[in-house]
């Protein structure tokens, strides 16, 4: 009869502490390249949604408009909304994104 023993080693980092966010500079911003699912952890808006993070679906049609879907989670339930997008620059000679919600879809689906 022969027994092998065979130990393995691993080291694995759960939790990385003082991390920091990075510098953003402002840039130009092609509405086409914005194309797809963006996950984001803050927005500035109007609405009154406080929400632990946000995930926001762009569309760029072929008639030069983008439309946007967002989806807020909170509390592991999500709200979603439609809109459009239009492009628009700040005081400081950067691009902003304008979002115009036209609806809200669902609330409090849970996840």
């Amino acid at each position: 009869m022969i027994c092998i023993l065979v130990l393995f080693f691993v080291c694995v980092n759960g939790v990385d502490q003082n991390v920091t966010c990075p510098y953003i500079t402002p840039r130009e911003v092609d509405l086409k390249e914005l194309d797809g699912k963006w996950h984001i952890a803050a927005v500035a808006t109007d609405l009154e949604i406080e929400g632990e993070c946000a995930t926001i679906l762009f569309n760029h049609k072929s008639n030069n408009t983008t439309d946007v879907s967002i989806s807020w989670i909170v509390n592991d339930s999500v709200s979603f909304y439609n809109g459009s997008v239009a492009l628009t620059v700040d005081d400081s000679g950067g691009d902003l994104l304008l979002v115009t919600y036209t609806g809200k879809l669902d609330t409090d689906t849970p996840l």
